[in-house]
């Protein structure tokens, strides 16, 4: 019987060590995998491309656009198809430009904003939330993000995250003359929401309703 324990705890150990990490030629043929089977009917030339593409990305570390051979006129130049159309009030249009820019740059603080406006603008509350914070850490001396992130949440009818948000926002914005104006109408906005906040921590949990209870 402890001959058996003994084994059994040296298998659970065995099993428990972690799997070694995928080597360059492990990834390369995981790439090639995947493009055969994605693109059956593609001609050889196009899957060659694919896999280089690919290997530049998951092996070399570089970004999809490099991959592709987009460089920053072509992202400059969409960026700037994607703002007139947000300016002319297409958002949807505006909106699937953007994301190809933040597929292309996902480290770009200006692609993350534009698309989380055009998500904000069509009412996509929710969804603009998460991306204006991609891209306040894509740049997290901007206070910007913060700004429309915080109306997002009084939309969602959430004052205390607005509020939080602004907090931040201001501290971001400091003593610096860029930021002045934004500052005073932060400070402005939170001074509402203040006395929001306030009237939810002082108001009584609702009553039960007895009839409602009694038909269960």
């Amino acid at each position: 019987m402890l001959e058996k324990k003994k084994s059994t705890k040296k298998n659970k150990a065995l099993k428990a060590q972690p799997k070694p990490s995928m080597t360059v030629i492990d990834i390369e043929e995981e790439i090639k995998k995947q493009v055969d089977k994605s693109g059956e009917k593609l001609p050889q030339e196009e899957k060659t491309k694919q896999i280089e593409a690919l290997k530049r990305v998951f092996i070399d570390g570089k970004l999809a656009g490099e991959a592709l051979g987009f460089d920053a006129n072509f992202t400059n130049l969409l960026y700037g198809q994607a703002y007139d159309r947000y300016s002319y009030g297409l958002y949807k249009e505006a909106n699937q430009m953007f994301r190809l820019l933040c597929l292309l740059e996902p480290n770009s603080a200006r692609f993350h904003l534009g698309l989380a406006a055009t998500n904000h603008r069509m009412g996509n509350y929710e969804i603009a939330v998460p991306i204006y914070y991609a891209s306040w850490f894509c740049d997290k001396e901007s206070p910007v993000p913060l700004v429309y992130c915080s109306d997002c949440y009084m939309e969602m009818k959430k004052p205390e995250a607005a509020y939080c948000v602004l907090k931040m926002a201001v501290d971001l914005c400091g003593d610096l003359p860029l930021y002045e104006k934004l500052k005073t109408k932060c400070t402005q906005i939170m001074s509402g929401l203040q006395g929001q906040c306030e009237a939810l921590k002082e108001k009584p949990a609702g009553k039960i309703d007895e009839k409602a209870e009694n038909k269960k």
